[in-house]
């Protein structure tokens, strides 16, 4: 479908509120993720509040010295020896060259968190909740969607509830510091990346695997959209007001 690029039109933004109550901005939420893949979404004060708080505690954790963090990589759930000491486990502490990630999951018993950072545990669980919430909600909304073609829900009542009952132990929740790269470091592919001294990105362009996704954007530009009639990558930062 035609329209103008994405830097050039009134991009929506929905609530979590309006999208389960409204009829109207809920198709319009549902129009515009079936068009443009994404949505972007004015979290309330209280958990914008949430992220706030966690980020400064995750920030103390990042501040910390390398052999402190080591203690907290990922370990396997189940033992595979083909993958054994190939690459770092997907959560917990990770680290690349220009890059942390701290990966945590709410239903996880392998897992440690720095409990010696005081109020960590509960600030994790209580942005995990909401969130949590949220992302239940949204994908409700989209799976009970009428499919045009087949004219029947996305997913019927028995998939919805079987993903859902999954979402607890298949989600976690990412903080990166991501760290200060000269251009010539960038790790850039040829067909797709053409970095610049004014912009430049830590990461090449990928594809996130996740079944449903969900970026807090700062006042750093990071993650992008690619616009789906341009192809060309979109900083949803300028249209957030992120605080």
């Amino acid at each position: 479908h035609y329209r103008k690029p994405l830097e050039q039109i009134n991009v929506p933004k929905f609530t979590h509120k309006e999208i389960k109550e409204d009829p109207e901005r809920r198709q319009l939420f549902l129009d515009w993720m079936d068009k443009e893949g994404f949505s972007i979404i004015t979290m309330s004060d209280e958990v914008q509040q949430q992220v706030e708080l966690y980020w400064d505690l995750s920030s103390k954790f990042f501040l910390e010295p390398m052999e402190y963090k080591e203690k907290f990589r990922g370990v396997p759930k189940y033992k595979d020896e083909i993958f054994e000491k190939k690459r770092q486990v997907n959560k917990g502490f990770l680290s690349v060259k220009e890059k942390e990630f701290l990966k945590l999951c709410l239903d996880d018993p392998t897992q440690t968190e720095p409990d010696d950072i005081e109020g960590f545990k509960e600030a994790f669980v209580n942005l995990c909740t909401s969130m949590e919430e949220m992302m239940i909600d949204f994908y409700r909304t989209i799976s009970s969607s009428i499919d045009e073609t087949s004219m029947k829900p996305v997913h019927d009542k028995q998939t919805q509830d079987t993903v859902v009952g999954f979402l607890r132990q298949g989600s976690s929740v990412s903080m990166i510091d991501y760290k200060a790269v000269s251009k010539d470091d960038v790790k850039a592919v040829a067909t797709r990346d053409a970095p610049t001294e004014n912009t430049h990105y830590p990461s090449s362009t990928h594809h996130d695997t996740g079944f449903l996704t969900m970026i807090m954007c700062s006042d750093v530009p990071a993650l992008q959209v690619q616009d789906r009639v341009t192809k060309k990558w979109y900083m949803p930062e300028k249209y957030c007001n992120p605080k």
